[in-house]
């Protein structure tokens, strides 16, 4: 008997979709279509991110594109020389 009941229970506790996506999201992918069906990565191969979808319906996304440049040598950006400078920005 409790068998019967388990599918009808889980069916009654289904949750909205917009219950569901609810919470912080860590980015996979970003990528955009060009007219002949391929896609693009509009960010580079592996951007990072995040989306925040809250309740109450307002969201919040942040996109970056990942760089492959070496660490400032003194460990503080603020005192790079003009090459790392250059590099970072």
């Amino acid at each position: 008997m409790g068998l019967t009941l388990l599918p009808s229970a889980a069916f009654a506790q289904q949750k909205s979709l917009k219950e569901l996506l609810v919470g912080a999201w860590t980015l996979l992918l970003v990528d955009g279509k060009n007219a002949d069906g391929t896609q693009v990565p509009l960010y580079g191969p592996n951007p990072i991110g995040s989306l925040i979808f809250t309740s109450n319906g307002r969201f919040s996304v942040q996109v970056m594109r990942t760089i492959n440049r070496p660490p400032f040598a003194s460990n503080n950006r603020d005192t790079g020389t003009a090459e790392q400078n250059k590099a970072a920005v």
